[in-house]
């Protein structure tokens, strides 16, 4: 409204001065140039065009009234640049203000991962996470953390969201023993010849 009632005045000053011509023309005409108002009319097209449902409720109302009085401002006979400028930055202002919802990470797919060799080491295997056919951005839409993941046995991978996305999602995977791997603790080396997990595995030392 207040783009509206700036344009009243500034035209009312003007019918003032048109019964007075020694007092000037329009304070805003300039040397008589047309308001161009296509910067605006492509900014408003732009707003239009946004989706609702991917912005919180009270930023998307807040960029309607200012797309309301814009369409105000366009509909109306006379214009001038200022008040054409003026509400060309009210609505890249609220435009750049909306907060998007943040989507659930739990809806998204994470790329299988197979089984790991034990080997004494920290396993960290590499993912994939898509929401629909869109390839996430780790450290960017979301990070990643590992736990259990250096014995043998079921380690985890936790995907939590960031940025748009939110919540998290485990992922497990194996750690695995190999029967008749060799490996090495300290100055020991040994050979697995049972691989069992529940405490009857066997080794020999080489």
């Amino acid at each position: 409204e207040q783009h509206k009632l700036m344009l009243d005045i500034d035209w009312a000053i003007a019918d003032v001065k048109k019964e007075n011509p020694s007092s000037g023309g329009h304070p805003s005409d300039g040397n008589n140039q047309k308001a161009d108002d296509t910067a605006l009319k492509n900014l408003v097209a732009s707003a239009k065009a946004l989706n609702e449902k991917d912005y919180t409720a009270n930023s998307w109302k807040a960029l309607q009234q200012e797309i309301e009085e814009a369409d105000q401002l366009l509909a109306l006979p006379k214009k001038n640049q200022d008040s054409l400028d003026s509400m060309q930055k009210d609505l890249q202002a609220a435009i750049d203000a909306l907060v998007k919802v943040k989507v659930s990470i739990k809806n998204a797919s994470v790329s299988s991962i197979s089984s790991q060799t034990y080997n004494g080491k920290y396993k960290t295997p590499a993912i994939i996470v898509k929401n629909g056919s869109t390839t996430l951005k780790k450290n960017t839409d979301y990070t990643v953390s590992y736990k259990n993941n250096k014995n043998a046995g079921t380690a985890s991978v936790i995907i939590t969201g960031k940025g748009n996305y939110a919540g998290s999602i485990t992922k497990n995977f194996d750690i695995k023993i190999v029967l008749g791997g060799t490996y090495k603790v300290g100055s020991l080396k040994y050979k697995i010849t049972n691989a069992y997990l529940n405490g009857k595995g066997t080794v020999t030392l080489q």
